[in-house]
């Protein structure tokens, strides 16, 4: 087996949380992220992120 092939692949973030107050950049970057395959939760405050954040993990946040 070459080594290429006996490497496992590389862990893909899958579960995404946005943070952004802006509308139409929360539509963009959710329908974009979402037909790469990847689940995104968005808020808009700070508040709401570190709510989300106790009620269940994230691969990735991306923060305003």
């Amino acid at each position: 087996m070459s080594e290429a092939t006996s490497r496992s692949p590389r862990q893909v973030p899958r579960s995404i949380l946005l943070v952004e107050d802006e509308p139409s950049l929360v539509v963009t970057l959710t329908d974009r992220l979402e037909s790469e395959g990847y689940q995104v939760d968005a808020v808009s405050t700070g508040e709401d992120a570190l709510q989300a954040t106790e009620e269940r993990s994230f691969d990735l946040l991306i923060l305003d």
